[in-house]
């Protein structure tokens, strides 16, 4: 009982090959309150779709082009940090400090101990910076307070017509090698050809979706940033291996630059194959050609999360100890304060996406009326999706 299409052919598929009776019954997905721009969007091709969500892109993160070039070009820091513009700390921001709940103290020390850095971030819209142009005024908020000691840039910083075009000529490059790519998706291997439906949406979204606008461009951006640095003794990102953390590691490694660190900036789940590869990967007597760009060192916080990296692959060698910055704050809280207040709660974690959010707790307001007086109920949100 399903409204995911895919999800039910690969069932389809594996039932088949294990002689199982198999139904679906189709049911419609939860109403979500799209506009009809949105879903107008959803009927067109893939490429179409690629080609309006960048150029939506392009009219929304223009302002903040240009903003801390100066600083960026003449800086003479020599470690570089990528991450993430929001989930800063209101408080500090308002005064012009920049303080991210991400690293903690640690820009605060940098700057304590006269170690100029500079910091290249990806803005995402949040509760406290709602708008670029809002970014652009802390960017140049931060540049001005720190004098010189932190620059701060964003990463569409580096936008302008040429990326724009470079980002489409490799577009075409990829769509022209899209029939070889294509043939992945012909796996008939028996022990996982029922994965094949999820392969392949995935692969066409990589080929012509929006996805692969979106990474073209944040590959040539980050090879604009670092092309203007100085040759920087280290480079040090928040790890969770999206697809522009790639790109990042491969150019970094190409610009004759010293060790790049990531830096898992949470808890690692089991079940999150975001950070788990085949262990081949890991392979270091391989060429670079054939290997997945992965961080010369990984900074692992607690010891079930130096295990599971071990386990997932890495060698010892290759993982760091270090503290969890962005859990510190922790220390601070009295232990004796209970939530709970005699009641069994349920606590709810909302997603990172509004319509996975959005889902989730209408299935929440379905469930309410079933859900006993004794059950207090605690809602958590992702920092970057408040509701």
């Amino acid at each position: 009982v399903s409204s995911n299409n895919i999800l039910a052919k690969s069932f389809g598929i594996l039932c088949s090959r294990k002689q199982i009776e198999f139904e679906w019954q189709h049911i419609s997905p939860i109403k979500k309150s799209s506009s009809i721009i949105k879903n107008i969007y959803h009927l067109f091709p893939l490429i179409f779709k690629a080609i309006f969500s960048l150029i939506l892109y392009l009219i929304q993160h223009w302002p903040l082009r240009g903003i801390g070039l100066n600083n960026w070009q003449s800086t003479e820091a020599e470690v570089s940090f990528f991450s993430y513009f929001f989930n800063l700390d209101p408080k500090s921001a308002k005064l012009g400090n920049y303080k991210s709940q991400f690293w903690g103290n640690l820009p605060e020390e940098l700057l304590k101990d006269d170690i100029p850095t500079n910091w290249c971030h990806i803005y995402v819209k949040d509760r406290f910076i709602s708008t670029p142009r809002k970014a652009a005024a802390l960017i140049k908020q931060f540049n001005k307070i720190s004098n010189a000691k932190q620059n701060h840039i964003t990463i569409d910083t580096f936008l302008g017509w040429k990326i724009i075009v470079k980002t489409f000529l490799d577009w075409f490059r990829l769509l022209k090698r899209a029939k070889k790519l294509k043939r992945l998706s012909s796996i008939k291997k028996e022990s996982y050809d029922y994965l094949l439906p999820f392969f392949k949406n995935d692969l066409d979204e990589s080929i012509y979706g929006p996805t692969a606008l979106s990474n073209l461009l944040y590959f040539n951006l980050l090879k604009k940033a670092i092309s203007l640095l100085p040759k920087q003794k280290k480079g040090i990102y928040l790890q969770e291996n999206q697809s522009w953390e790639f790109a990042l590691i491969q150019i970094w490694k190409g610009s004759q630059n010293n060790d790049i660190i990531g830096v898992p900036h949470s808890s690692v789940r089991f079940w999150d194959l975001r950070y788990f590869f085949d262990k081949n990967f890991y392979n270091k007597e391989k060429s670079k050609d054939e290997n997945l760009p992965l961080p010369n060192k990984v900074a692992v916080i607690g010891k079930l999360m130096h295990k599971m990296y071990i386990e997932g692959g890495y060698r010892k060698s290759d993982l760091i100890n270090v503290e969890a910055l962005r859990y510190l704050y922790l220390n601070k809280i009295n232990i004796n304060n209970s939530l709970v207040n005699g009641k069994k709660t349920l606590l709810v974690l909302g997603d990172y996406l509004f319509d996975d959010t959005d889902h989730q707790i209408r299935i929440l307001e379905s469930a309410f009326s079933s859900l006993s007086n004794n059950i207090k109920l605690l809602i958590k949100t992702h920092p970057n999706c408040p509701i």
